[in-house]
């Protein structure tokens, strides 16, 4: 690294330095997509809950308070004729 001249260095720590952020970049993104698949697991267990609760004819805002949806989502999912 002493051998290079003052151009070589500056370009040696700008690649360094790219890679370095394109790396992090790339860890956010792995990240950001676990979340999300987390998020979205746990919404669909969620809803499959509350479907399976309309479907033994509880009432919508007895679920709502169970599973922290709103009414309007519960009253959109399919009932026990509809399944």
């Amino acid at each position: 690294m002493s051998k290079l001249t003052k151009e070589q260095r500056e370009l040696y720590e700008s690649d360094i330095k790219a890679k370095s952020d394109w790396k992090g970049g790339m860890d956010w993104a792995k990240e950001q997509a676990a979340e999300q698949a987390s998020e979205k697991a746990a919404k669909e267990t969620t809803l499959e809950i509350a479907s399976k609760l309309k479907a033994i004819g509880r009432p919508s805002d007895e679920i709502a308070k169970v599973t922290g949806l709103s009414t309007e989502e519960i009253d959109d999912l399919p009932g026990i004729d509809e399944q």
